[in-house]
């Protein structure tokens, strides 16, 4: 039987091949780890415990720029994705997506209001 984890890892591969290409190329690299919660050491920086996804190491100008030296990376968090989608597993997949796409879409720049008028928040 296939875990969340397992299942989330099927998604992002579906949205990465679904990309632009250009948008493709860029944040193909970019590792994706699929975490139960976010760590007690990310609630102690700030992280609420129902976040949904997180983007480490800044986005493409800051991480290009060497402003940022930690590695950039997705985080998304099983349990709090399977709670907002209120253990319907349709609703798991769609919620995946939408936010690893938030998570891309803070790598590459874009504000809030672009991701909301994007449908990403």
């Amino acid at each position: 039987m296939k875990t969340l984890k397992d299942i989330a890892r099927a998604e992002v591969g579906a949205v990465l091949r679904e990309l632009p290409a250009d948008v493709r190329r860029e944040v193909v690299g970019i590792p994706v780890v699929c975490d139960d919660l976010p760590s007690s050491e990310m609630v102690r920086d700030g992280v609420a415990k129902d976040t949904l996804g997180l983007l480490l190491g800044g986005n493409r100008n800051e991480a290009g720029g060497g402003c940022i030296t930690i590695p950039v990376q997705v985080f998304l968090f099983m349990e709090n994705v399977w709670a907002e989608a209120e253990g319907d597993l349709k609703v798991f997949r769609e919620e995946i997506r939408i936010t690893y796409l938030h998570e891309l879409g803070h790598y590459l720049g874009l504000e809030e209001d672009d991701m909301e008028c994007r449908g990403l928040l």
